[in-house]
């Protein structure tokens, strides 16, 4: 998230700025990231293994 250019920046500063609305929605966009790519890679492991049966 960090080398995103614009968004890294926006953090860094609102960091030491204390700026807590904005710590939040980048930490809670990291999250929500975070758990959407782990369920995609999840889906798409049961997908392509054809051991694995629902």
């Amino acid at each position: 998230m960090f080398s995103w250019r614009g968004i890294g920046l926006a953090m860094y500063q609102a960091i030491f700025n204390r700026d807590i609305p904005l710590i939040q929605c980048g930490f809670l966009m990291l999250a929500m990231a975070f758990v959407l790519i782990n369920f995609a890679l999840d889906v798409f492991y049961t997908y392509f293994n054809p051991k694995i049966k629902l």
